[in-house]
């Protein structure tokens, strides 16, 4: 079976959807990578100057850029980091 995506508003997007990210699209919400593999630009958030690179299971922060792959996200999918929690700031 084929997936059908469609476009949808960012006040739209709800935990357990699956968002498809294509390469130099920013990460709509914080969520784990399903499917694919990319680098992630998290400067703006970490300060990390070189990309992360995303493959199944790791995390993403909205707003962050992907920069290489296209990759499913799932949003909202038990993302737990220091930088959206705000434990061990």
């Amino acid at each position: 079976m084929i997936p059908r995506f469609q476009t949808l508003l960012l006040r739209r997007y709800k935990k357990g959807d699956v968002l498809k990210v294509l390469p130099g699209a920013n990460f709509p919400a914080d969520g784990r990578v399903l499917v694919g593999k990319t680098a992630a630009d998290e400067s703006m958030i970490t300060g990390e100057s070189m990309p992360v690179t995303k493959t199944p299971g790791d995390a993403v922060i909205g707003g962050t850029v992907n920069r290489s792959g296209l990759v499913l996200v799932l949003a909202g999918g038990g993302t737990k980091t220091k930088h959206s929690t705000g434990d061990d700031s």
